[in-house]
């Protein structure tokens, strides 16, 4: 459905214009991927919040763009940050913009098509801060005047590039069972009709598929609702030691770990290609007789990997305040690691609830390498 324009459109829908666009048209003729939406309260609680996932609070420096993706271009992959407005602050926009440049490679200022032409004051100011300019529509993106394409500050970019990764795949936990994944790629390989196949013979209503497809594809085993090269070989595995979705459905009310070794197995190798699931793992590793706190793997894994870190525990807290753990780390990817043996931890109490649970402390969010994942030949 079309959620109709206004005359004076709202900064959230003109997101959305650009959005739809850069997902739908790409951007200058090229492939965009990994768009994150800042998870501003004005945009999540706008007419448009739910177009707008995924959304997160992705800091370059002090500031937070309103956009930022990956623009595919001769082989190799440019970020792009955007700063939108909508009728007004047009010059505090380009200010804004050109503050994003350390960490992307082209900084824009996006605002809505008005007449036939841009006013030349504002011309002159992005292309002076060396900005780029778009204007967009409720159907088309057109760019004005394209950025200067500077070199960012490299350590800047890096932090900007990971947390972009972390922030997308870790969305892949949204079920703290991960068999469920696993299900989804196994159907879509081998059933004639995998959605109608996994409600009759794994039992997930439409909603929980909806986050198993999600999942899958975000651990690169389906795309576009076809099976990888990858996960066709994984299927093929599954069905070689004997998987079938009528038999196995009741594995995901056990630690898999436990109840069916050989399935966890591959599972770990899945999850273990996961950004976020390796540099905890690679934390872990360094002392794994040792039980770390969230805080403490947190802050440790903010030293190896400063922006994966930020996107799956959350941005670090001032001084002699507690880290707000994300809940989806602290439940659905703890809860995920433990099923397949990564970690041998349980979840703390009250880890599934929202971001101000007072019942969950995070000094007692126990978190240790698994048996499996230490053992030496």
């Amino acid at each position: 459905m079309t959620i109709p324009s206004t005359s004076k459109p709202s900064e959230a829908e003109v997101v959305w214009w650009l959005k739809r666009s850069l997902a739908v048209d790409g951007l200058n003729g090229s492939v965009v991927r990994e768009i994150l939406v800042d998870a501003d309260a004005s945009y999540l609680h706008s007419r448009f919040g739910k177009r707008l996932e995924p959304t997160g609070a992705l800091w370059i420096d002090k500031w937070r763009p309103d956009l930022v993706c990956v623009v595919e271009t001769d082989g190799a992959e440019r970020l792009a940050g955007f700063e939108v407005k909508s009728i007004a602050d047009h010059e505090k926009g380009v200010i804004q913009a050109m503050r994003y440049r350390a960490g992307v490679h082209d900084a824009y200022l996006c605002i809505p098509t008005h007449g036939d032409s841009v006013a030349p004051w504002l011309r002159n100011s992005v292309t002076s801060h060396g900005v780029g300019l778009l204007t967009a529509s409720p159907t088309a993106l057109r760019i004005e005047i394209p950025p200067a394409g500077l070199q960012p500050e490299p350590r800047t970019l890096q932090v900007t590039r990971r947390y972009l990764l972390g922030e997308v795949t870790a969305r892949a936990f949204s079920l703290n069972k991960p068999l469920h994944y696993l299900a989804f790629t196994f159907a879509t390989a081998f059933a004639e009709e995998p959605w109608k196949t996994l409600r009759d013979d794994w039992g997930l209503q439409d909603s929980a598929l909806r986050l198993a497809a999600r999942g899958a594809e975000i651990l690169g085993l389906v795309s576009a609702g076809t099976t990888t090269h990858r996960g066709k070989a994984y299927a093929d595995l599954l069905r070689l030691m004997g998987f079938t979705l009528a038999g196995f459905r009741s594995l995901t009310g056990t630690r898999l770990a436990t109840s069916a070794p050989h399935f966890a197995a591959v599972l770990r190798t899945v999850l273990l290609q996961h950004p976020a699931v390796a540099l905890i793992v690679q934390v872990l590793s360094r002392d794994p007789s040792r039980v770390f706190s969230i805080e403490e793997l947190a802050q440790k894994a903010l030293g190896v990997d400063e922006g994966l870190a930020r996107a799956i525990f959350g941005i670090p807290p001032q001084s002699g305040a507690t880290w707000q753990m994300k809940p989806t780390t602290r439940f659905q990817l703890k809860a995920s690691l433990y099923d397949t043996g990564l970690i041998d931890t349980r979840l703390a109490r009250g880890a599934g609830g929202g971001t101000a649970a007072t019942n969950y402390d995070p000094s007692q969010d126990r978190w240790q390498l698994g048996i499996t994942s230490s053992l030496r030949i």
